[in-house]
């Protein structure tokens, strides 16, 4: 019976079983995931909120968002401290964000085309001529959005494997191409504290949601610790403290 089910099927079914694969990966339980859309506000995820896998934990960009940046960073037990470095890696942070903000557009409209209009006309015009020229518009698209972000593969620090990897997404895989903005952004996440990025990014509801979050992880950590004699469970207390007293301040 599954082989009678038609070409033009087994065609869409790949195309959404690539883009959801290349959309998943797996983070830690003190990752945090910052999404932004067209707006500038950050939208957040914690690790520890998603679906639990071998010890790890699933994470799926949202697939209708082909355009959504991803940023993740993990939240430490160390104390925090924003020194001059911090400072500066912030400014190269925001000014390569500024690059990746005009694609957006672009990525979304491929996105439909993509994921909307070619398995539509596919399924519904059975026209090849009308078939070839979106075919070649996903192409050109797909080239043409590589083609921007190698111009500033400087500024993005894009090393030549790189680059490479998006070259071939663009013009043999359309479905794993609709991720370059993600694969970007995830590569272009600060090194820095979670906690310390959400406090300069972030709105006082999001900061307190994240947390209340991080505190009860903490607390469960604290129930699962050996020793309470140890190094690691006194970084527990200590951070448990620190976000208790961040919490008054808000």
């Amino acid at each position: 019976m599954v082989f009678n089910i038609a070409m033009e099927y087994w065609l869409i079914l790949g195309l959404f079983s690539l883009y959801l694969y290349d959309l998943a990966r797996f983070v830690g339980f003190n990752d945090i995931l910052f999404t932004q859309g067209f707006k500038k506000a950050f939208s957040v995820q914690l690790g520890s909120q998603q679906t639990a896998c071998a010890k790890k934990y699933l994470y799926f960009a949202c697939p209708l968002q082909p355009h959504q940046l991803i940023f993740q960073l993990k939240w430490q037990l160390q104390p925090r401290h924003v020194s001059s470095d911090t400072l500066l890696q912030l400014t190269k942070f925001d000014h390569r964000l500024n690059v990746l903000k005009p694609l957006q557009p672009w990525m979304l409209i491929n996105g439909i085309l993509t994921l909307v209009v070619f398995p539509i006309c596919l399924l519904f015009l059975h026209n090849i001529f009308i078939l070839a020229v979106l075919v070649i518009l996903i192409y050109s698209l797909n080239l043409s959005l590589f083609l921007a972000v190698f111009r500033k593969r400087k500024v993005l620090q894009l090393n030549s494997k790189q680059s490479l990897n998006f070259f071939l997404d663009a013009l043999f895989c359309p479905p794993f191409a609709l991720n370059l903005l993600k694969k970007l952004s995830l590569q272009l996440s600060p090194s820095m504290d979670a906690l310390s990025f959400a406090q300069l990014y972030l709105n006082p509801v999001q900061l307190c949601h994240i947390q209340q979050a991080i505190l009860e992880d903490i607390d469960e950590l604290i129930q699962q610790a050996d020793d309470p004699a140890s190094e690691y469970f006194q970084q527990l207390l200590s951070m448990q403290q620190q976000l208790k007293n961040l919490q008054k301040l808000i």
